[in-house]
């Protein structure tokens, strides 16, 4: 597995550099922005389901920020460890090997958001 960064400097990080990106990058990211909370404004998806199914899919581009930030938002909405693991266990059926390879990342996210061992 890769090194990763503390992961929660790392979303600050990512933040303010989104901030940052969003300032130079003129309608392109208000527009994007707009599409993303459009998908997000679900009328049939609860919160939890849209989380679970995002974190499948961040697994399967392999982001590691994008996995915690995933799994605290999930635990946040409602999901438990167990939901979180089901779903991974899908994101890994799907995207195979590789995909299992970051599945630790997803236990190490667990153990820092929810305090499981």
């Amino acid at each position: 597995m890769e090194q990763h960064k503390d992961p929660i400097q790392e979303e600050k990080k990512i933040n303010k550099a989104l901030v940052k990106f969003r300032k130079k990058s003129g309608a392109f990211a208000k527009k994007f922005l707009d599409a993303w909370r459009e998908a997000n404004n679900s009328r049939y998806l609860t919160a939890k389901e849209r989380e679970l199914i995002t974190l499948a899919v961040v697994l399967n581009k392999l982001c590691i920020p994008c996995i915690f930030k995933h799994v605290k938002l999930a635990l946040k909405s409602g999901a438990t460890p167990e939901e979180i693991i089901e779903a991974t266990n899908l994101a890994c059926a799907l995207g195979g090997g590789i995909v299992y390879e970051y599945t630790a990342y997803v236990v190490e996210a667990l153990e820092l958001y929810s305090g499981e061992d």
